[in-house]
C-alpha cells in the first residue's frame, strides 16, 4: 500500500504526504506598554514589560514613538519680591471704580516709588462708589423728599461680576509686584449722610430683597457672610499671600441708626465686630491679617488688646512717635501735616515723610490717602503725587 500511495503521489500527486512543518522561532523584546512598540531610552521603567515572547516575524520592529526625549527644563521664575515691614504705602480709597488700565498704572507707580502697601474700599458709596457694589443693580427707587432723583436698587443675590473680576485684576497686580493689599470691606464714613446711605446695598428700600435691617444687628449677617465668603474664594483664587482686612472703616453706631442710648450701641458695635471676625476665621483668615477700625471710645477699647487697630489722623512725625508698634497708623482724616491737602485734609510733606519713615523702623506700618487725587470734583487716580512717599522710603532706608 506504501508503494502504491508513492506511485500515485509521483504520477499524479495523490497521496503525497504533508510537508514537514519547521519548528517555531522566538524572540524576546522589551515592549512598551503605551505603545506597544519596542521600549526606547526614554520609556519609565514602570512601563515597561520586560522580554516579552513574540513568534519570530510578528514581533514589534519600531521604537516606541510615545516617550521621547523629555524637553529641556525652563528655568525658575525670579522670586517675587515678598512686601516685609515695615509697610509703607499711599492709597487711593476708590481704586475700583477706575478702570484695570489705570489701576495697572497705579501699582507700577506705587512699586517704582518704593511702596509695598495699598488700601482700597470694597463697599462704599461716595465718589460713585454704588455703581461699582460687590451686588448687581437691577433697577432704582425713589423718595419722595429727595424729588426724581433714582436711587440704585441691588440683588442682594446676584454678583457684579465686572466688580469681582477687578477685584481679581487688582490682586493679582498688587501679587505680581510685592504689594500688601489692604481691603476695607464696609465702610460706615461714606453712609453716615442720609443721602448717601442710601446708595448702599443693605439700606431701606435699596435692595429686591426688600431687606431693611440697616447695617447692624442679626438679620444683616447672613447678607455680611456671604459677601465675605465670596471675598475670601478670590483671594484664594489670586493666591493672594499678602493681604489685610478691616472690616468697616471708622465703625460708629450713631443717631437713628441703633434703637437705644450708648450702651445699647456700643454693645451692638461689638457684637458686629466680634461677629465678623469669627467669621472670617472660620472661612480661613488667621487672625494676623484682621485689622479693627472703630470709633466708638468704649468698644475701641474693648478690642484694643485682642487685635491690632487702625489708627487715623498721622500726618507728622509727632502724631506717629505716640503710636503703638501693634497699631495701623493711618493719614486718613489727618490735618498735621504739611504736604498736598484736600476737603481740609493733608498728606504730610516731603521733610515730614523722611522724619516718619526714621520713626516707622521700629512700627508695624504706615499709609496715607493720596490728597491730590480728589483736587477737583472729578476724583482720578492718575492725578496721585507720590512725593510724600519718596520722603517715606527716604527715612526708612536713611
Amino acid at each position: 500500500m506504501k508503494l502504491i500511495k508513492k506511485i500515485l503521489c509521483k504520477l499524479f500527486g495523490w497521496f503525497c504526504p504533508e510537508p514537514p512543518v519547521p519548528p517555531v522561532e522566538y524572540v524576546y523584546l522589551d515592549t512598551c506598554l503605551d505603545s506597544l512598540e519596542m521600549r526606547n531610552t526614554f520609556c519609565p521603567d514602570d512601563r515597561i514589560l520586560w522580554q516579552v515572547k513574540y513568534i519570530k516575524g510578528i514581533e514589534p520592529t519600531t521604537w516606541c514613538g510615545f516617550h521621547k526625549k523629555p524637553e529641556p527644563p525652563t528655568p525658575p521664575i525670579p522670586p517675587i519680591p515678598e512686601p516685609c515691614k515695615p509697610y509703607i504705602g499711599a492709597s487711593f480709597y476708590q481704586l475700583l471704580t477706575e478702570s484695570k488700565e489705570d489701576i495697572r498704572w497705579f501699582i507700577s507707580q506705587l512699586k517704582a516709588h518704593g511702596g509695598n502697601a495699598t488700601e482700597v474700599f470694597l463697599t462704599f458709596t461716595w465718589s460713585n462708589g454704588w455703581k461699582h457694589s460687590p451686588f448687581k443693580q437691577v433697577g432704582t427707587w425713589s423718595e419722595e423728599k429727595f424729588g426724581d432723583y433714582k436711587f440704585p436698587m441691588f440683588d442682594l443675590f446676584q454678583w457684579n461680576e465686572d466688580y469681582w473680576d477687578k477685584l481679581l485684576f487688582l490682586m493679582l497686580e498688587c501679587k505680581d509686584n510685592g504689594i500688601a493689599l489692604f481691603m476695607r470691606i464696609q465702610d460706615y464714613c461714606s453712609v453716615k449722610d442720609g443721602f448717601e446711605k442710601r446708595h448702599y446695598p443693605f439700606s431701606n428700600g435699596s435692595n429686591i430683597q426688600e431687606y431693611t435691617g440697616g447695617m447692624w444687628g442679626v438679620p444683616i449677617r447672613y447678607w455680611y457672610a456671604r459677601l465675605n465668603e465670596k471675598l475670601i474664594a478670590t483671594i484664594n483664587e489670586a493666591e493672594l499671600e499678602h493681604y489685610f482686612l478691616i472690616p468697616m472703616n471708622e465703625a460708629d453706631v450713631v443717631g437713628n441708626d441703633w434703637p437705644g442710648g450708648e450702651d445699647e450701641k456700643d454693645s451692638v458695635c461689638e457684637q458686629f465686630h466680634e461677629f465678623y471676625i469669627n467669621d472670617l476665621i472660620s472661612l480661613g483668615v488667621d487672625e494676623d491679617r484682621i485689622i479693627l477700625s472703630i470709633d466708638r471710645p468704649n468698644v475701641y477699647d474693648f478690642f484694643d488688646d485682642l487685635y491690632r487697630m487702625e489708627i487715623h489722623g498721622i500726618a507728622s512725625p509727632e502724631s506717629l512717635d505716640d503710636v503703638s508698634t501693634s497699631h495701623f497708623p493711618n493719614g486718613d482724616g489727618a490735618k498735621d501735616g504739611n504736604g498736598l491737602s484736600s476737603h481740609g485734609y493733608t498728606e504730610p510733606s516731603y521733610d515730614q515723610g523722611v522724619e516718619m519713615g526714621k520713626v516707622l523702623k521700629n512700627k508695624f506700618g504706615y499709609c496715607y490717602f493720596l490728597r491730590t487725587t480728589e483736587e477737583t470734583e472729578q476724583a482720578s487716580v492718575r492725578k496721585a503725587n507720590f512725593i510724600a512717599l519718596d520722603g517715606l522710603v527716604e527715612g526708612v532706608n536713611a
